[in-house]
């Protein structure tokens, strides 16, 4: 039975490790009008297939304030029991005019 726990934590060990490097390449090469939302923390091995939502300026949305919020929930006691989010891309667009 130790055994079998032991191979278990290898297994989760070797798989954060190889997902870790994919998350922070994703976050550094992001621009400053860009931010990767997760919450609690994302759930994909490969952070680049989040989905993306548009910003507008114009509008006044805030990267800031999703920066804020993405923090708070990270934060919140409700991430000791939710699990991992499915990352999102916030980004500046422009406006179709």
């Amino acid at each position: 039975m130790f055994i079998n726990n032991f191979r278990r934590l290898k297994n989760i060990f070797v798989f954060l490790i190889t997902l870790y490097p994919a998350i922070i390449s994703a976050k550094e090469n992001l621009s400053i009008d860009e931010y990767i939302s997760c919450g609690c923390g994302c759930c994909v091995s490969d952070v680049t297939q989040q989905s993306t939502k548009c910003l507008y300026k114009e509008k006044g949305d805030s990267l800031e304030k999703i920066r804020e919020e993405d923090k708070k929930v990270k934060n919140s006691e409700h991430c000791k029991l939710a699990g991992c989010s499915q990352p999102v891309l916030y980004k500046y667009c422009q406006s179709k005019k």
